[in-house]
């Protein structure tokens, strides 16, 4: 058989590169003019859009507030951003006695003993007699500026002071012997004085009556999100405070996240301990478009409604092109999303 000649070859195979160069070239082309023929009002929509609706399902989902803020440009020339504030689950113990294991690690009991039967499967009772807790330990997920959610079963012996959860400096949650719930959490914010000056105060919420009562489950939880501190047993809302404007948690990177303590005895049983953390996500500039209107956040309450303490009717987010053209995203007061 006769060997094809090897400049028939080398030509074949430069004719395939140019036509794939040309190619190329046209198919960027391509690429950058369907970017170019989107309008930036429907990218933006959509990016609004999108952001209401996982902002409505992480209120539904982690029965805790979300946000979602329209940020103006913080230097001249660039564009406003989206910023999602919502919470994510960081920790979870089931406290199956001897099975010390959790999410993200394990936990260590003082002067506590295995209950077979918890409210769900085993539990962990603390001594009343003998200083007593459980060690959570801490990990660098546990602390966010933008606030944190815990929540737990709990099954008091008697009424008396104790720590249901602390960490550090940043927040301590406590029953009183009177069975009432407090918050305490450390925070900075704007100076009444000089508003662009931080500085630490604390805030506290306390609820009006005794909500944990001794020798039965009760399911409570404790939020706090920047705008509010909020409490709730068995589901239902007992206190809320709302802030005078927005704070960030002080939080405390060395200090474990603690279920009672080395000071005094607990006095009692604890199920199904969750721990969760309130994270910001910022979109990309919205190239091309400025805030419009006076609102530029909407706050979904727990469950993912919307926050009747911030909104009287439903809220209306607007954007507008540079050249005029207006963009306007409604939320209903059942938070649905138009």
């Amino acid at each position: 058989m006769k060997a094809r000649p090897t400049t028939q070859f080398a030509f074949t195979l430069l004719e395939l590169v140019t036509v794939l160069s040309v190619m190329g070239i046209l198919l960027g082309i391509g690429v950058g003019a369907f970017r170019r023929s989107i309008p930036r009002r429907e990218i933006a929509r959509n990016q609004l859009l999108d952001a209401l609706r996982r902002a409505r399902l992480f209120a539904v989902a982690e029965q805790s507030p979300a946000t979602v803020h329209l940020v103006e440009p913080l230097e001249q020339g660039d564009w406003p951003r989206i910023t999602t504030v919502g919470e994510i689950l960081v920790g979870n113990w089931h406290l199956e006695g001897d099975d010390s294991t959790g999410f993200p690690g394990p936990w260590v009991a003082d002067n506590g003993q295995v209950l077979e039967r918890g409210l769900l499967g085993k539990a962990v009772h603390l001594s009343g007699e003998l200083p007593s807790r459980i060690d959570l330990f801490t990990y660098s997920s546990f602390d966010s500026v933008h606030g944190f959610a815990a929540e737990m079963f709990v099954q008091l012996d008697d009424l008396r002071e104790r720590l249901l959860l602390s960490k550090g400096r940043s927040f301590q949650w406590s029953v009183s012997d009177e069975g009432f719930l407090k918050l305490r959490v450390t925070v900075k914010m704007p100076s009444k004085e000089d508003p662009a000056r931080l500085e630490e105060a604390f805030q506290e919420l306390r609820t009006e009556s005794a909500v944990a009562p001794a020798g039965r489950w009760t399911k409570v939880k404790a939020v706090f999100d920047g705008m509010s501190l909020s409490m709730s047993c068995d589901d239902a809302a007992v206190a809320e405070l709302y802030l005078p404007a927005a704070g960030s948690l002080v939080i405390d990177p060395q200090a474990d996240l603690v279920i009672g303590g080395l000071k005094h005895a607990f006095g009692g049983a604890v199920d199904e301990v969750r721990y969760g953390v309130f994270v910001a996500e910022t979109s990309e500039a919205l190239v091309g478009m400025r805030l419009a209107g006076t609102l530029s956040m909407v706050r979904f309450a727990a469950g993912g409604g919307l926050d009747p303490l911030f909104h009287s009717g439903p809220a209306n987010l607007g954007l507008e092109t540079e050249e005029g053209a207006p963009l306007w995203v409604s939320v209903g007061l059942l938070g649905d999303v138009n």
